[in-house]
Formats: C-alpha cells, structure tokens, sequence
C-alpha cells in the first residue's frame, strides 16, 4: 500500500470531517438561502471523501451503477457540491444586484 495515498485519504477525511462539523454547527445557527446551499455543498462534499476512500479501500464497488461505461454515482458525487455553490453565488449576486 503506498503511504502517500493513504495519508491523502485520511487527511481528506479530516478536513472534510471538520468542515462538515462546522457547517453542520453553522446551520443550526443561519436561516439565509444562500448560506443552506453553502453548508449543502460542503455536506455533499465530504459525502464525496468518504465514498470515495471507501472506494480506495474496497469496500464499497464505485462503479456499481454505469451508464455508457460512465459511473453514475461519482459523476454526480463530483459535480453536485459545485453545482450547490454556484447556486449559492447565484443568489448572493442576486441579493447583491436587487439592493
């Protein structure tokens, strides 16, 4: 097993586990859209880390679900944290523009 991918995984998982800690703690404090989408994404992503290390791991199959030799779930795994933040900025240039 090559130490620099497992230290990669397992320092993924932290920063991923206390940003999602300290997004978890901030949605309990904000009612504002765009701060949900935020903390949404960083959900999201960290669910992302951690599929994905159990990939490396083994112990889950990642390309469980494919559609034309594409896997379904990393694809949308990958991508929609992006799309959660750009929905968030979205709103904020909004609320920015409507002053």
């Amino acid at each position: 097993m090559d130490y620099g991918i497992l230290i990669l995984h397992i320092s993924r998982l932290v920063m991923g586990g206390l940003s999602a800690f300290f997004a978890i703690y901030l949605w309990s404090q904000t009612r504002d859209a765009a701060w949900m989408l935020v903390i949404m994404g960083i959900i999201l992503r960290y669910l992302e880390i951690t599929f994905s290390t159990l990939s490396f791991f083994g112990i889950i199959e990642e390309g469980g679900i494919l559609q034309l030799q594409i896997p379904i779930v990393r694809i949308v795994l990958e991508n929609l944290p992006y799309l959660f933040f750009i929905a968030a900025l979205i709103l904020m240039i909004r609320r920015q523009r409507f002053r």
